[in-house]
């Protein structure tokens, strides 16, 4: 009887503290960018921070009205 007692009071230990834990951490997402080359000076940049202009990715303003 004094077994599943101490498993029992383990069990509740551990549930509370340090399962809890391992559920807070943040879950590794998906953050993958993709990289797009600039048509005018051949720089890459993310492709969401691109500039499109005619189906063309540009770094810049200046690079797409070169």
């Amino acid at each position: 009887m004094k077994l599943l007692v101490f498993a029992a009071v383990g069990y509740a230990i551990y549930y509370f503290f340090f399962r809890k834990s391992v559920l807070d951490q943040p879950k590794k997402g998906n953050d993958e960018v993709t990289m797009v080359e600039c048509s005018s000076c051949k720089t890459y940049i993310a492709s969401d921070e691109a500039i499109v202009k005619a189906g063309k990715y540009y770094c810049s303003q200046a690079c797409a009205e070169s």
